[in-house]
């Protein structure tokens, strides 16, 4: 019996669930954020909550889960990385022996019957064997769009394919991907993380299945959508610091796993340059913003890693 059971009784999931431990990475949560954890504890055997930099308020915000047997907190108080918080819940995930891993950010809505639906569509695929990744569409909660792999959608698309990448928000990870490849690299700090894990399974010979008919809601970022001519761009507006994990961890990802979808690498190379043209053209801030990418560039090549903290100007 899971501590799901023991708390809720033992008619209160779908057996999909109890194969399932999920892993929510939280940073100065808002109000909203017990409400998502709440939802995917609905439909998990077991939550794993990684506060990142835990403040006092984030403390007493999570709190509502302390007494409950089937949620274990963990607040960290620094900022060690989406990485590095992911993995702290898959080693504790692994150690309690669950089949799938669920990886979350705070900012995602999932929908009734996520699991067992990626999980009906893994026990049709014929390849299932070799599937590491399960991953959802996406719904931006803030302008409305899907996105998948290949970019925006209209709406959900049947069929089940591989796919080069994903996100790492509302997948499922087999246990036994983590245990062949290793988790997440930590020196990546926040960025790619989910991208350079898909590239190492698939160079292990592992799948990343992308379930079309399963949609997340999800915070993508800072969206924003500009008049300009006769076009509507679109572009997702980060900070500066995130700029620079952006462009340092996509350069080191290409140079030691771009041989694993050459034709990725360079699609991926060629949209990202497109967004940094949109942000020159449209974003707040560009001074500061394209002085950071340049840093990471530069680190990229000097070999500098982990968190990077700005000197103050």
């Amino acid at each position: 019996m899971s501590p799901r059971d023991a708390a809720t009784g033992p008619a209160a999931e779908p057996a999909a669930g109890d194969r399932v431990c999920a892993i929510v990475v939280t940073y100065h949560p808002g109000t909203e954020v017990p409400g998502h954890v709440d939802a995917i504890l609905r439909q998990a055997a077991r939550v794993i909550v990684v506060d990142n930099e835990a403040t006092g308020e984030s403390r007493a915000r999570l709190a509502i889960f302390a007494g409950n047997p089937a949620v274990e907190l963990v607040h960290n108080p620094e900022n060690l990385g989406i990485a590095t918080a992911l993995n702290q819940g898959v080693q504790r995930a692994l150690a309690a022996g669950y089949e799938w891993i669920a990886t979350f950010d705070q900012d995602s809505v999932v929908p009734e019957e996520f699991f067992s639906r990626l999980l009906a569509a893994h026990a049709a695929y014929p390849g299932r064997e070799r599937v590491a990744v399960l991953a959802p569409l996406y719904r931006d909660r803030h302008l409305g769009f899907i996105y998948s792999s290949a970019g925006p959608v209209k709406e959900a698309i049947a069929g089940d394919v591989p796919v080069p990448l994903t996100a790492a928000s509302g997948n499922l990870v087999a246990a036994a991907a983590f245990r062949a490849v290793g988790g997440f690299r930590d020196d990546f700090f926040i960025d790619c993380v989910d991208f350079e894990f898909c590239l190492r399974c698939r160079r292990a010979g592992w799948l990343v299945l992308e379930v079309r008919r399963v949609i997340l809601d999800h915070a993508l970022g800072r969206y924003q959508q500009f008049r300009w001519l006769w076009r509507n761009p679109r572009i997702n507006d980060y900070d500066a610091t995130r700029r620079y994990y952006q462009t340092r961890n996509r350069l080191i990802l290409y140079a030691r796993l771009g041989a694993v979808d050459p034709a990725w690498a360079l699609r991926d190379a060629w949209f990202y340059s497109r967004d940094a043209l949109k942000l020159l053209l449209f974003c707040t801030g560009r001074r500061e913003k394209v002085r950071a990418m340049l840093t990471g560039c530069w680190h990229a090549v000097t070999g500098r890693r982990g968190r990077w903290q700005p000197s103050p100007r």
